[in-house]
């Protein structure tokens, strides 16, 4: 209600020959990621005044989604939907109905059934176009699809939907019955050897035993399509400690992703959120204490016991980095 103020306030007093006005806040929000929100404040010309918002906030991974090496991020949902319901389900949470488009994408699919004690499932794959002429949601072609035997056969002329099932076949169905489907997020970039999918977290993670200082640290993780991790929640905390081997030097730490270079004893990412709103922040013991024998400690380090420590920046350490999906 205080931000909803604060534009009223800063659009009804804005000079009379403006019509409009551009702000940006950082909303820190504990327990929560914080968001940078940019506002645009618009006044009419019957004198009325308008905003519009736009969020530029991480965006969380749902729960459950499974890593296909060589696919896509995918989550099988035994909700049941009709197909246009199923797609715009998909798209709501940033991802599409699943278009497999290989032997090794659809075996990456069958593995969801068994968990998940389901038969069958629907794909992003349509013909309601052109009769026979099947493409994926995005409107590329789809070949390879593993028919069933016998299909597809568009019974009664109303099948344009495809689905995948347990026994590795799909089939053309009605886009209206209901049936469980899956969500693909397609990845921005393949994905490097060495990093490990944490559902939990929605990160893909990989630990560098190499040591480097901060700065080049963090050029490597870049040159991954990543950056230093930023271990911004408890469950992310977690996955980061699940990396370690705990029977190797129980002490060491680990370069991740803030620093305080710019203000002592504020800790920020490179894209400025700040540690201090942050869920986790589980620092060590007469941490943080910026003396290295003298010398200042303005990077971070997260110990295999999942505590924080400040450290010299050019101090060489390990690193973890993380992609986001």
């Amino acid at each position: 209600m205080q931000v909803l103020l604060l534009l009223t306030l800063a659009a009804a007093f804005a000079p009379a020959h403006l019509t409009s006005v551009d702000l940006s806040c950082d909303c820190r929000l504990w327990h929560l990621r914080d968001t940078s929100i940019n506002l645009h404040c618009v006044r009419g010309q019957d004198g009325a005044s308008r905003v519009s918002c736009q969020t530029a906030e991480e965006v969380d991974i749902p729960a459950g989604y499974r890593y296909i090496p060589g696919f896509a991020l995918i989550k099988l949902y035994g909700t049941m939907k009709p197909w246009p319901g199923a797609k715009k389900a998909c798209e709501d949470e940033g991802a599409q109905l699943a278009v497999p488009r290989n032997s090794a994408h659809y075996d990456g699919l069958k593995q969801f059934f068994k968990a998940r004690r389901l038969g069958w499932g629907n794909i992003g794959v349509t013909d309601q176009a052109s009769e026979g002429v099947f493409v994926g949601v995005d409107g590329r072609p789809v070949g390879n699809i593993p028919w069933s035997p016998g299909q597809p056969d568009n019974h009664q002329g109303i099948e344009h939907c495809v689905d995948y099932n347990s026994a590795g076949g799909s089939n053309d169905v009605d886009c209206a019955n209901a049936a469980p489907y899956f969500c693909e997020r397609p990845l921005r970039a393949p994905i490097p050897e060495g990093y490990v999918w944490m559902g939990d977290a929605g990160r893909f993670y990989k630990v560098h035993y190499e040591r480097r200082v901060f700065a080049e640290a963090a050029r490597e993780c870049k040159a991954e399509n990543g950056r230093l991790a930023v271990t911004d929640t408890r469950r992310r905390g977690e996955a980061a400690l699940e990396l370690f081997d705990l029977d190797v030097d129980s002490f060491q730490v680990y370069l991740v992703g803030f620093t305080d270079q710019a203000v002592e004893g504020d800790f920020v990412t490179e894209t400025g959120r700040h540690l201090r709103d942050m869920e986790f922040q589980a620092w060590g013991i007469n941490e943080p204490n910026n003396n290295d024998n003298g010398r200042p400690e303005n990077c971070l380090a997260l110990s295999k016991r999942g505590f924080y420590n400040d450290v010299r920046c050019d101090n060489p350490l390990p690193f973890i980095c993380e992609i986001l999906p």
